[in-house]
């Protein structure tokens, strides 16, 4: 029997799984992101935010004017606003919503996309909050090359929209996206830093994400002209 996703995510919340999704995709999201230059003042979204957890790393750079999230759980937004700080922004509900005010100059996002199925409708809300020459980048577990992922549906009990890396990118490019690129993050073998450390000890580091890793694909807004 299927379930509704904002009830699944209702329910991991107030099992502590919002914690664990942190320290289970921390290692690949910290090093995307502590990668990306930015220097220059911008506003960052987060779809599918859940505890905030990455809203709040950006809101503490000197650059995030705002650090906004937008997640369809109720508890889970009501986890990411008990610590908030003056810069971070948090809403419950659908992109269709219209909760989120201006556009972005970067939005993010990890395991949250394929829980809409078709992604293309969410997709295209995303695009639309992009500022001109703003960067989408979407993080992501469950596609076709990772064979592991292919059950999670079932084992979820909600619809998930499973593509190919390939089929990633022509996502990107069919909503006029430049520069789409890709990178697959691998989770080292043997942890070296404190973060690494931490991931193993709790046994989080499953086979494919050394092999294979998590996929992020993402690529920028058109100038308008």
């Amino acid at each position: 029997m299927q379930k509704n996703v904002a009830n699944v995510f209702d329910e991991w919340a107030k099992a502590g799984r919002a914690e664990g999704m942190e320290k289970g995709h921390g290692f690949a999201v910290h090093a995307f992101l502590d990668e990306l230059t930015l220097d220059r003042p911008l506003r960052f979204l987060d779809f599918g935010c859940g505890n905030g957890w990455v809203v709040r790393k950006m809101a503490n750079l000197p650059h995030v004017q705002e650090a906004w999230g937008i997640d369809i759980s109720k508890e889970m937004i009501e986890r990411a606003t008990a610590f908030q700080s003056s810069n971070e922004k948090f809403v419950c509900g659908k992109l269709e919503d219209g909760l989120l005010p201006g556009k972005f100059d970067l939005i993010f996002s990890m395991e949250a996309l394929y829980y809409s199925v078709p992604m293309e409708v969410p997709m295209d809300h995303l695009v639309n909050l992009l500022a001109p020459q703003g960067m989408l980048v979407i993080g992501s577990d469950f596609y076709r090359e990772n064979e592991e992922s292919h059950s999670w549906p079932d084992d979820v009990g909600v619809p998930m929209d499973l593509r190919s890396m390939d089929e990633w990118k022509k996502l990107f490019e069919s909503r006029n996206l430049k520069n789409v690129h890709q990178r697959q993050i691998r989770y080292p073998h043997e942890p070296s830093t404190n973060l690494e450390k931490e991931v193993h000890a709790k046994k989080t580091v499953s086979t494919w994400k050394q092999k294979l890793g998590t996929l992020f694909t993402y690529g920028t807004k058109k100038q308008c002209k």
